[in-house]
């Protein structure tokens, strides 16, 4: 009994000061697929292929208690569903081979996204990468956990 009580106060204890993380979930059901841990301050790349320009889009994202905010959107060439201009205190920056909103803050939450395949989607924090269409075509929803 002793060792029952000493193992639940110590996953209680760990929980509370569990690291932010990023959980990927099955929009239908909510299956766990992915738990993905973050440090202070770090932040979230998804990457994909955009399903009309056929380009590569890149979204920084960063995790806090209320879900995820959007930071930073580069692209090589405009498309719908991709913005067309800077909003009060954001950075628009054309470089000569792409397109960068850099110094945004736009409140996301939690992030549920349609996956296919062709468009390639995939997660990056730090030098973990999460091919986010291993789980074949379907809708996830990611959720920012224990972030501050």
């Amino acid at each position: 009994m002793r060792s029952l009580v000493v193992t639940v106060a110590w996953l209680l204890a760990c929980s509370s000061v569990s690291a932010c993380e990023i959980l990927v979930f099955d929009q239908h059901g909510g299956l766990l697929r992915k738990g993905l841990a973050l440090a202070p301050g770090q932040t979230v790349e998804l990457s994909y292929l955009h399903s009309v320009t056929h380009s590569i889009v890149r979204e920084t994202l960063a995790a806090d208690a209320k879900g995820f905010t959007q930071q930073q959107i580069e692209f090589s060439e405009p498309g719908p569903g991709l913005p067309d201009q800077a909003l009060p205190g954001e950075e628009f920056v054309r470089l000569s081979d792409r397109f960068v909103f850099r110094n945004m803050n736009r409140p996301i939450g939690v992030l549920n996204m349609r996956v296919d395949p062709a468009q390639q989607q995939q997660m990056t924090a730090g030098s973990t990468v999460v091919a986010l269409t291993q789980w074949g075509p379907r809708a996830l929803r990611l959720a920012a956990h224990n972030c501050q």
